[in-house]
């Protein structure tokens, strides 16, 4: 996604295989609904599609994105505002539908919403065509000016109930943090964090709920390709640019 910013002209990437949804690396639906919105609301226009669900062991997924070259705005994702929904949805294969496996995680995930926040969430269930069995979850909180995620992956031995709990549970202590960005989405746009600030000459800045190990290694290596410094002031993450355009 980052080398299409400089692109001579939009970017159309098709994948075949593979899982939408896995351990340690994002869901797809996770990019599509979160990390995308994120990065048009700062000037990069990025579409994310699924096209054919996709499980671990077997995959089989198939999915699309799309990037255009873009001029980035100044990044400064650090008020939220109010909270104005909670949706997500819930993806399962359809051999898992006699014992109503999406229904059950989308039960738990709403009740836990509604008791910890005070707001009904609003969940899709869908069953999918697939190689393998499998399901997930991915939650959306929308702000006024932001998007947050959570999500959480079914597995063998993990209860339906546990899927949903997992998600709502991540998603609850994400909207408590009061940052403007998920730890996840946090991690993901740090090098245009560092490009923003170099399009505009001027520091770029976003609050996240946790900065994980991966966000402080990806702040060191962007150091050591871009002209850009980046500071931390508690859950604040500043870029700062070396030259001014």
């Amino acid at each position: 996604t980052i080398a299409a910013v400089r692109a001579a002209k939009r970017v159309e990437v098709l994948v075949h295989g593979g899982a939408v949804a896995g351990k340690w690396a994002p869901p797809m639906n996770y990019l599509r609904l979160v990390l995308s919105p994120l990065l048009r609301q700062v000037g990069y226009e990025t579409s994310f599609e699924i096209l054919r669900y996709g499980y671990y062991p077997k995959g089989g997924a198939k999915a699309r994105a799309s990037f255009a070259p873009s001029k980035l705005k100044k990044i400064e994702l650090i008020k939220r505002g109010k909270l104005v929904e909670i949706s997500g949805i819930v993806h399962a294969s359809k051999e898992l539908k006699k014992r109503n496996v999406a229904e059950r995680i989308a039960s738990r995930a709403e009740k836990i919403i509604s008791s910890e926040l005070g707001i009904d969430p609003r969940i899709e269930v869908t069953y999918v065509d697939s190689s393998c069995p499998g399901c997930g979850i991915e939650l959306v909180a929308c702000f006024e000016n932001t998007v947050i995620g959570a999500d959480a992956l079914g597995e063998p031995k993990k209860s339906a109930e546990a899927v949903g709990e997992e998600a709502a549970k991540k998603l609850v202590e994400e909207v408590r943090s009061g940052a403007c960005i998920d730890t996840h989405a946090g991690d993901h746009l740090i090098p245009f964090l560092a490009i923003s600030a170099l399009d505009n000459g001027e520091p770029t800045e976003l609050t996240v709920s946790e900065i994980s190990t991966h966000t402080q290694t990806n702040m060191w290596v962007v150091e050591k390709f871009l002209p850009v410094e980046f500071e931390i002031e508690g859950n604040l993450i500043r870029c700062i640019p070396k030259i001014t355009s």
